[in-house]
């Protein structure tokens, strides 16, 4: 492999963290838009690493999934609680009890599977309780806008 394509790949797997956080991140805003836009509750499933699957409670009906191939199949997720798998919000946008009675996912950290050290720039994803959504940098200090709360 020539140096060229091996810093290639190294800059292609750096930036898996980051398309696997906005993949989320954007799933979260959808799932929390869909539930406004219907004024139904909806919920968000996590697969696996970075995938993720959209859809209404009540009569089920898929709003849309992402796998965690798509474009992010190196990430690694760590969800927090560690037993939550879901979240869900209201028709008001909030956050709402799930179905299920799990708890609502509240953080999510995204790091490479396939890379450590300083090769490596993880993130979290951080939900409020008003069901607004962040993506931050716990490496950032704080008082700086990409700090985490």
């Amino acid at each position: 492999m020539s140096e060229c394509a091996s810093l290639r790949v190294r800059v292609s797997l750096r930036n898996v963290c980051g398309n696997a956080a906005e993949g989320i991140l954007n799933g979260m805003q959808l799932a929390r838009v869909e539930a406004v836009r219907r004024n139904v509750s909806v919920e968000m499933v996590m697969n696996g690493n970075s995938g993720w699957t959209i859809s209404t409670v009540v009569a089920p009906t898929l709003i849309q999934q992402r796998s965690a191939q798509e474009g992010s199949s190196n990430a690694s997720i760590a969800i927090l609680p560690a037993t939550a798998a879901r979240v869900t919000f209201s028709g008001m946008g909030w956050i709402t009890n799930n179905a299920d009675g799990t708890p609502a996912i509240t953080q999510i950290d995204v790091t490479s599977a396939t890379m450590t050290g300083t090769e490596v720039r993880p993130l979290r994803i951080v939900l409020a309780s008003g069901g607004l959504s962040k993506m931050c940098d716990p490496a950032v200090a704080a008082g700086d806008t990409r700090a985490c709360p």
